[in-house]
């Protein structure tokens, strides 16, 4: 692993030392008070004339910037300031400027300072503010978006990343939109950032939103413009993988469609699974089962939209439908005698899926847009799936078949409501409320061996969220939420000639709170939360797998929701280091009451079952490491070490203590012909709740990639699991009355390739505000 970090970053050295820059640091003062100036902008030129970096102050007042040899001017402004430029000579090393000091004035004449800085951060977020940028007009909103620090467009597939993590969610307005999304995001490259006003990149984590990924606001200076977009892609891989796409959307001043068609194919290799199984009588049982599929798989979406009233009401629909067909083969021995074959195959017929939403915003308008204050949301989706199979077991003295159905269909209203700002003094508050009803149908059915199992279950949930968030005073802001939810649960499992009740009501009430204060470069927060999450279909299935024989697999229709209790404490710093732009450290507890695992039991025969149970509870103490570094010129390395000690209690009441390390780097490179980006990790290899010993194995993935600007079309080589040509993946687990060592055959180093093609056409016209800049 060390020689391929080498690898990766001895060019990337090389290539930023012949560059021959150097640091150019200092402190940006208020004259009359000394207090350090947050936020003030900083243009550098060279001695042509010519723009070469432009920065701005942190809050403590430093700045930074890297230059070749030579003569620079340097302008500071600062809103409430009068410019001040100062000129810098660099011969061969680093130069500090010292203390710069502004009186406090406006400029009066030449060119006028802007209302606002271009860049703020709070606690949880960036916030770029466009309609002061004065290149707004003249590159596109992606490119824009790279303004924000960390935020940049990936070229391997042409989405944001921010940290080397994927943007999961792109909001217009606060709002869904149809039209640009994060998997839609190849618009915004023909779309001139004039369109907006601001972005906001709130970080994960963010006490408003509760999101573990980054996730991108955009608020809209005018509607979107009229036009039509597109991306064609195509991706394989030598695993025998491959997926062709395709997804176009136009906006016209009538409506907006947006329609997509992606096909899946999948037909790796047979893989082998083994297990060794020793039982405390000294009972040994080695089993192995060689599997091997093939898939075909369409999916298809069409979604409407479309503003009223300058964009102040938005109305959204979708459908989207899939089709599906599989067949499967496996071979299984015990003690190598052979014990079962399997032939299976597998259909999921068409079906509809469709959502409606209709959103608005009211009151008076904000300061940084045209955007109405408070907002709301109505909205309904329906959700259908069906699937049914049909599998030959043939045993040495005898075959069977075995055929099942499984029918899982949802209905849910939803209704949103944020008002912003509705209390200002002595403190600010803002209250969003979220309310609403679900109903799930699950019905499934498997016929075997003359035995008839299945369940018919119905659940009906009703909740409502409760939130608010502001600031205490400057700089320590809070959120407190109050979520309750009733489920009415009922219906009944079929075990044979057996029926049981499935019939149960909950009601649950999930508070949480956190505070998180920021003074000068450090940020520092506290959260408590509740969560509830239900079984999933697959949970709850109760169709056996019996494939392999001595290993069966199988849902438990008798589950219920987990609660889980999580108390974190996080420290942040944003260092005075060319090198180090973040660095973080994290420390969470968390406890889980009826903890949703599958485990593995096995009988008098040796025959072992997995399946889902609520285990008593599982409970973990974490420790979290993270720094983001920028040793050389466009090269990018996010960091992340955690350790996590976990106590777990199983369903006989044992308990069991494992731990997992992880250690993860993720990286990007960027020079002028390419980019290579890719991620690296050490962690245990197949944890689960039994886990007795510790297996760590690495792990990596790279690509490299190039993005042509002028033809929009974006090329990407990369591997997959690098470290490994084939082998098996090693875990332990135990329980009561056996030990089992597993070995999973992994799929192996995998060479995939992806292209993709951009293409679009909008009708757009300049925007058109008198202000003033102070710039070069």
């Amino acid at each position: 692993m060390t020689l391929l970090v080498s690898m990766f970053l001895c060019p990337a050295m090389l290539w930023g030392q012949d560059q021959s820059e150097y640091k150019v640091s200092g402190i940006v003062k208020e004259a009359k008070s000394g207090r350090p100036l947050e936020f003030c902008k900083i243009y550098v030129t060279d001695s042509l004339g010519q723009q070469v970096r432009r920065t701005i102050t942190l809050d403590d007042g430093i700045f930074r910037f890297s230059v070749k040899d030579g003569s620079y001017s340097v302008l500071f402004t600062n809103t409430g300031h009068r410019s001040v430029t100062s000129s810098v000579k660099v011969a061969g090393k680093d130069v500090d400027m010292g203390e710069i000091f502004m009186e406090i004035g406006e400029e009066i004449d030449g060119a006028g300072v802007s209302a606002a800085p271009l860049l703020t951060l709070t606690g949880d977020r960036y916030i770029y503010d466009v309609s002061r940028d004065p290149d707004k007009d003249k590159i596109s909103m992606t490119e824009m978006m790279t303004r924000i620090p960390q935020l940049r467009t990936a070229s391997k597939d042409g989405k944001l990343e921010f940290n080397n993590e994927k943007v999961a969610e792109i909001r217009i307005n606060d709002t869904k939109n149809g039209m640009i999304s994060a998997s839609r995001q190849y618009p915004m490259e023909f779309i001139k950032a004039g369109y907006m006003k601001t972005i906001e990149l709130v970080m994960p984590d963010s006490p408003e939103y509760h999101n573990e990924h980054p996730i991108l606001l955009i608020t809209l200076a005018r509607p979107l413009p009229y036009g039509f977009a597109g991306n064609i892609e195509g991706q394989a891989n030598t695993k025998n993988a491959y997926s062709p796409a395709v997804d176009l959307v136009a906006n016209t001043p009538i409506i907006g469609v947006g329609v997509s068609y992606e096909y899946g194919y999948s037909g790796e290799p047979a893989l082998t699974n083994k297990t060794t199984r020793e039982m405390t009588d000294g009972t040994v049982t080695e089993s192995k089962s060689v599997r091997s599929s093939k898939s075909h798989s369409h999916n298809m979406g069409m979604n409407i939209f479309r503003g009223f009233l300058n964009d102040r009401i938005r109305f959204n629909a979708s459908l989207s439908g899939s089709f599906a067909n599989a067949s499967s083969f496996s071979e299984s021995t015990v003690n190598n005698v052979p014990s079962v074959t399997s032939t299976g195959t597998s259909q999921s017929p068409f079906r509809l899926n469709g959502a409606v939403r209709l959103s608005g915003s009211f009151g008076p308008e904000t300061v940084r847009s045209n955007m109405r204050k408070h907002q709301w949301s109505l909205g309904y989706s329906y959700r259908d799936s069906y699937r049914s199979s049909e599998t030959e077991h043939v045993y040495p003295s005898y075959s069977a078949i075995q055929s099942s159905y499984n029918d899982e269909r949802e209905h849910r209203l939803q209704a949103t409501l944020k008002l912003r700002d509705i209390v200002r003094k002595p403190f600010t508050a803002s209250l969003y409320l979220q309310g609403g009803w679900f109903g799930r149908k699950y019905d499934n059915s498997s016929a075997y061996d003359g035995l008839l199992d299945g369940m018919d279950y119905r659940q009906d949930v009703a909740f409502l969220e409760m939130a608010a968030l502001g600031s205490i005073v400057r700089n320590l802001s809070y959120t407190l939420q109050l979520n309750g939810e009733y489920i009415d649960n009922s219906g009944s499992f079929i075990n044979g000639t057996d029926i049981s009740p499935l019939d149960y009501r909950d009601f649950n009430i999930v508070p949480s709170a956190g505070l998180s204060w920021r003074i000068r470069r450090h940020t520092l927060s506290a959260s408590y939360y509740r969560s509830v999450r239900r079984p999933a279909m697959s949970q709850l299935n109760p169709y056996e797998d019996v494939s392999d024989p001595y290993n069966i697999r199988t849902g438990n229709p008798h589950l219920k929701g987990e609660n889980t209790d999580s108390y974190s404490l996080n420290w942040s710093l944003s260092p005075n280091v060319k090198w180090m732009n973040m660095f973080s450290l994290g420390i969470s507890y968390s406890d889980a009451k009826n903890r949703i695992s599958p485990v593995v039991i096995t009988n008098a025969d040796g025959i072992a079952t997995r399946k889902y149970y609520n285990i008593g509870e599982l409970s973990s103490i974490n420790a979290r490491l993270q720094a983001s570094l920028y040793p050389v010129k466009s090269l990018n390395i996010y960091l992340t070490l955690s350790y996590s000690y976990n106590r777990s209690v199983l369903p006989s009441g044992s308990v069991n203590h494992y731990s997992r390390p992880v250690g993860m780097m993720s990286f990007s490179w960027s020079p002028k012909w390419f980019e290579l980006s890719g991620t690296i990790s050490v962690r245990p290899t197949l944890n689960s709740v039994q886990t007795s010993s510790l297996v760590m194995e690495p792990d990596a993935e790279i690509s490299i990639s190039r993005y042509f600007s002028k033809p929009h079309l974006g090329i990407s080589i990369g591997v997959t699991d690098l470290f490994h040509s084939g082998g098996a993946q090693r875990s332990t687990i135990s329980y009561d009355n056996f030990v089992q060592y597993n070995y999973r055959e992994r799929t192996g180093r995998t060479f995939a390739f992806r292209i993709y093609w951009r293409f679009g056409k909008f009708r757009q016209t300049e925007s058109v505000e008198v202000k003033a800049y102070d710039m070069l």
